[in-house]
């Protein structure tokens, strides 16, 4: 008595051609329509107005930075600025030039916010 190999439980199994294909137990069926595959990630846009509302509102604390995307500035500023403020209100005159460095580099980032959202978006 020879026992005859058992056929796969119906369901869609991959063929010969990299299609899914319907297998019903005893013959093949339709074959699958494909699949869109989407690739890459999901590209988020900024906004130029988000990013002078935050740098108007919380220029202090570099918030526009971060929403562009440019962490590593953003804490340089944070550092800079607070550091300055911080020790001149502790009486070292000359540590106001922290702060104002920083006040400078808030005033050029005014003009180069267009151009750090469009890259951020790309």
């Amino acid at each position: 008595m020879t026992v005859e190999p058992r056929s796969p439980r119906p369901g869609w199994y991959p063929n010969n051609y990299g299609q899914t294909q319907w297998w019903d137990g005893a013959k093949w069926g339709p074959i699958a329509p494909a699949t869109p595959q989407v690739y890459g990630p999901i590209v988020k846009t900024t906004s130029v107005g988000t990013a002078y509302l935050l740098w108007f509102l919380l220029g202090g604390v570099a918030a526009h930075r971060l929403y562009l995307r440019r962490h590593g500035s953003a804490v340089a500023i944070v550092l800079i600025y607070w550091t300055g403020v911080i020790v001149t209100s502790a009486g070292v005159g000359w540590c106001l030039m922290l702060a104002a460095v920083a006040a400078i580099w808030l005033i050029v980032d005014l003009f180069l916010i267009p151009g750090m959202a469009r890259d951020t978006a790309s």
